[in-house]
């Protein structure tokens, strides 16, 4: 009995953090500050960015900083984040993550650094 009544508890404890615990999906409409656990869920998404680290990593214009540069996505807006060696990678990485199928938009927060 003591066993069911502790049960409960924990299960009443649970649903009641999934009810206030936001979705990230839910509330994130931009993809300002996404972080590594608001990957995407759908099937969408992680083909856009496995689709433009694949691009990335075949431009032997780009040094390997800039292939590996941090990419995310929500509903095809992309989110590029990490460090490259010149503008020109810069501009690049933009342009590459701009032209794979499936990507609406670009936001390009990467940093040049020498």
């Amino acid at each position: 009995m003591k066993f069911l009544i502790f049960l409960s508890a924990i299960l009443m404890g649970a649903s009641a953090f999934a009810q206030v615990t936001p979705s990230t999906q839910e509330t994130s409409t931009t993809t300002e500050g996404r972080v590594a656990d608001e990957q995407p869920t759908n099937q969408k998404d992680s083909d856009i960015i496995r689709n433009v680290r694949r691009e990335l990593m075949k431009d032997d214009t780009l040094s390997v900083t800039a292939q590996n540069i941090q990419i995310t996505s929500k509903q095809g807006q992309v989110l590029l984040k990490g460090n490259v060696k010149t503008p020109a990678e810069k501009e690049r990485v933009e342009q590459v993550a701009g032209n794979v199928y499936g990507v609406t938009n670009v936001e390009n927060q990467v940093t040049v650094t020498k």
